[in-house]
């Protein structure tokens, strides 16, 4: 494709933007205000609108407007099972669902006790910054054209696996994937 999903315009205006969310992106853009020509600058805007990438970061419920952009965290009670005893769906601006999972999924883990001498040591059993690196990569990388599905992240006794819609961007395939990366969403990246 010749142009970018991310930075096609959605049917949500810019006036409709939340004020709170606003704030949010003007801050993670180390910006003063998130005023119309800056949003249109970081191609979160097109025009009066927001782009798909705009929408992930400033709508409440981004599912809403561009489909199943949530993560389902789904737990498994064996490593071979395909029928979950629960999940959890987690929707909201993708840098409040990003927080959100990695936060669940932490919390369904649990820790494990260290004891080294004479101190004790509480251990995540997935070192956060591994889990949220995973759980980040798979948000801003995944197909948002693929609508109908959402990241998954599956928890079983011996792994947790997290899995992104859609296939390898361009120019990357399975056999130069060591050494080709592509971006697939920079907006959303950025």
């Amino acid at each position: 494709s010749l142009s970018r999903y991310e930075l096609t315009p959605v049917d949500v205006k810019l006036s409709d933007v939340p004020r709170d969310l606003r704030r949010e992106i003007a801050a993670a853009l180390r910006l003063t205000r998130a005023t119309p020509d800056r949003l249109r600058a970081a191609e979160l805007a097109s025009d009066d609108c927001l782009t798909v990438a705009g929408a992930l970061y400033l709508t409440p419920v981004p599912a809403r407007v561009l489909g199943k952009t949530f993560v389902e965290v789904l737990r498994y009670r064996d490593d071979v099972t395909v029928d979950y005893d629960r999940r959890d769906q987690i929707d909201g601006p993708l840098h409040h669902v990003l927080r959100e999972t990695v936060r669940r999924v932490l919390d369904e883990l649990g820790s494990d006790i260290v004891v080294l001498g004479t101190q004790r040591y509480e251990l995540p059993r997935i070192p956060e910054v591994v889990l949220r690196e995973a759980i980040a990569n798979a948000l801003a990388h995944r197909s948002y054209e693929a609508a109908g599905t959402a990241v998954r992240v599956e928890l079983r006794p011996s792994m947790v696996v997290v899995r992104s819609p859609g296939g390898l961007p361009e120019p990357v395939t399975v056999e130069n994937i060591r050494e080709t990366n592509a971006a697939r969403n920079l907006a959303v990246i950025r």
